[in-house]
């Protein structure tokens, strides 16, 4: 009986310490938020930045594609606490 006691021992322990690591699925979540929030944002600055040339051709499809993105950065809102929201919560 006693040797039993120490593998369980070290078994609990390590079961405890590999459930203490897992990451929450809350901050797995808020990171994927917010990388979705920064790709959205290099979007917006690349297409404000083809805006800017004098010869641009398709203009008004880089504008449309613009208002697009803002409004999709929009579904993000940032909450001062926290920085991150979930998706169309205000």
């Amino acid at each position: 009986m006693r040797r039993n006691i120490i593998p369980t021992i070290l078994l609990v322990t390590i079961v405890v310490i590999l459930g203490a690591c897992k990451p929450s699925m809350n901050a797995i979540k808020q990171g994927c938020i917010g990388a979705a929030i920064v790709g959205i944002r290099l979007d917006i600055e690349r297409l404000e930045g083809y805006l800017e040339l004098p010869e641009l051709d398709n203009r008004d499809k880089v504008e449309e594609a613009l208002s697009k993105l803002k409004i999709d950065l929009q579904a993000y809102p940032v909450d001062e606490n926290s920085r991150l929201c979930s998706p169309g919560t205000n």
